[in-house]
């Protein structure tokens, strides 16, 4: 009899061992899974902020190409203005 009680002690602890390992794997393997949704959402999220930067990028440049002409604009506006606003004065 002591025997037989020695090895169910035996099967009862590696049952108990095995269940645990068990329990190990499944922590292990769902937070694997866990971690590859979550570099999938960063990878997707980091694809549309890399979209936002190159269209801001783009939008930033073509205002760059722009603002010498508005800059020439500006400067010749300046003095029709004054004449226009001159002659209004003049007629006052």
């Amino acid at each position: 009899m002591g025997c037989d009680s020695a090895f169910g002690g035996l099967i009862a602890l590696a049952a108990i061992v095995l269940c645990i390992l068990a329990g190990a794997v499944f922590l292990v393997d769902n937070d694997l899974r866990r971690q590859v949704a979550a570099q999938m959402v960063l990878r997707s999220e980091n694809e549309v902020l890399e979209g936002a930067v190159h269209e801001r990028s783009a939008t930033l440049a073509q205002a760059n190409r722009e603002l010498p002409w508005f800059s020439k604009r500006a400067i010749r506006s300046k003095p029709t203005r004054r004449r226009s606003r001159n002659r209004a004065l003049a007629w006052a």
